[in-house]
């Protein structure tokens, strides 16, 4: 079994899954707009010594090179377009010209891939959700599987929650353009299979008459090397304020809203939000007990995690929240909304608490209670780590579980 993996940008499956494949000899290539040419060691070199700004500029460049895959496994096709929206990404301002420039550039990533699969090549392909159309129909008529790597909830599931709930306009640049929902709509019809990371998506596709046997669940993951923690670190410096941190993108779908709000009715509790802010009307006049410290890279998130004593995601709408899984990793309890796919892995009471979406109350009461009680978070946050070990929630186990159904699918 050969297989074609393709993905305009890059994130953990797409990891996960090429590494997996290239590790067992599965993998054809691996098409992406997100590789970025692998550092020279004296360029290394002069961002290390380029202070806070060469360091973030190195470790952006590590996110973006596929150090663990063979240059003759990657295919790079449509560079410009992540290189724009990566710019674009950086100012609060020009969050809706990057969405933008995210769904052009989708486009023109799915025409290049279909344009390059070959009579006579691989097996199996695996597209991303909104990037993958043309490459489906080029690979239907080659005679190859068509495998579609679903990693947000159903489109009309995600624009009917952030309008009702969230009061968004069509043209906000948090919902789905409706000619994008409609490619998505089109990519479950055309695919064999389809990839979802929880219970949450599956059934939001069995709803929409999508036949069970398409429809496969594998969680995701976190490294469990990077992100730990324990009681013992903590409790040596109990005593202070409650330290709340949410990791995620600041924005509308999050449930940000809710969480200022409760951060008003609990001065006494320091709330730091991590990632990048979609909206500026979102931190207007923030409370002075909320820290907004914009998105970290990677290597500086567990140290941010090792100072905080509670995480919360009180999203409205979302498909999985990696974020969930690398807190609890990195032992700390979490309060997550239900509408969360990762709730699932959350043991209320245990490792954590779920409540509804925009539920404040629950959201307060569960916060006072840790606060009142920080010995038992502490005890909470250690369970949380060895339910996330237990159940082998890594990426390397994700790859593996996906690279098992593409075999057993391939030989039935």
């Amino acid at each position: 079994m050969r297989v074609v993996v393709a993905a305009p940008y890059l994130e953990g499956t797409c990891r996960a899954i090429t590494g997996e494949l290239n590790d067992r000899g599965s993998l054809d290539v691996f098409l992406t707009g997100a590789a970025w040419p692998n550092l020279k060691a004296w360029q290394r070199s002069v961002f290390s010594r380029s202070g806070s700004p060469g360091k973030r500029l190195q470790s952006l460049y590590a996110r973006k090179e596929l150090s663990w895959l063979p240059a003759a496994r990657i295919g790079r096709i449509g560079f410009r377009y992540e290189l724009l929206q990566v710019i674009l990404r950086r100012s609060r301002r020009t969050q809706g010209i990057a969405s933008a420039a995210m769904y052009r550039g989708k486009g023109s990533f799915d025409r290049s891939v279909a344009a390059s699969l070959r009579p006579g090549g691989a097996d199996v392909v695996i597209g991303m959700a909104g990037s993958s159309e043309c490459t489906f129909r080029r690979a239907s008529s080659l005679g190859m599987m068509t495998v579609l790597n679903m990693t947000n909830s159903h489109p009309e599931v995600q624009n009917r929650i952030l309008g009702e709930h969230a009061h968004l306009q069509e043209d906000h640049h948090e919902m789905m353009k409706p000619r994008v929902a409609r490619r998505v709509f089109r990519e479950i019809v055309l695919a064999d299979h389809v990839l979802v990371p929880s219970q949450v998506v599956r059934q939001q596709l069995l709803e929409r008459g999508l036949a069970p046997f398409k429809v496969t669940v594998h969680p995701y993951g976190a490294d469990t090397s990077r992100f730990r923690g324990s009681s013992r670190e903590r409790s040596s410096r109990r005593g202070g304020s409650l330290q709340v941190v949410h990791v995620g993108q600041v924005s509308y779908r999050k449930g940000i809203r809710t969480l200022i709000d409760v951060a008003r009715r609990l001065p006494d509790v320091d709330f730091t939000l991590v990632g990048p802010v979609t909206d500026r009307a979102l931190v207007r006049g923030l409370p002075q007990n909320v820290r907004l410290v914009g998105p970290l890279a990677n290597s500086e998130l567990p140290g941010v995690l090792s100072r905080c004593d509670v995480a919360v995601m009180p999203t409205l709408e979302d498909a999985f929240g990696i974020a969930a899984i690398e807190v609890m990793a990195a032992s700390l309890p979490i309060v997550i909304s239900s509408s969360a796919g990762a709730a699932d892995f959350v043991e209320h009471g245990l490792s954590g608490y779920v409540i509804e979406p925009e539920d404040a109350n629950a959201l307060l009461h569960h916060l006072q209670f840790l606060r009142d009680n920080r010995a038992l978070a502490a005890t909470m946050g250690d369970h949380a780590r060895r339910s996330i070990c237990e159940q082998d929630l890594t990426w390397a186990a994700y790859g593996r579980r996906v690279a098992e159904s593409l075999h057993e699918w391939s030989t039935s």
